[in-house]
């Protein structure tokens, strides 16, 4: 993941595409924030070779992201 520290339950955090941080000044992306859920590990990715093992849950706008490695990820507080 993206994340520049390691994220605990709870922590409120603003992310974007790895795409987003890679092409544009951080003033000129447009973040999304949310409430930080902690892991998951996707049982399936056993199965396929380039699946991430790894995501990372969100709750943003009242929904679950399950967010993969195409995220960049930080703590806001």
């Amino acid at each position: 993941m993206g994340s520049e520290h390691e994220l605990k339950t709870g922590d409120l955090v603003r992310m974007c595409t790895d795409h987003e941080m890679d092409n544009f000044s951080r003033k000129e992306i447009s973040w999304c924030y949310g409430l930080y859920l902690g892991e998951k590990n996707d049982p399936l990715a056993s199965l396929y070779g380039w699946t991430p093992a790894r995501h990372d849950r969100i709750l943003h706008n009242g929904h679950v992201m399950v967010c993969d490695h195409y995220w960049h990820i930080e703590r806001v507080s």
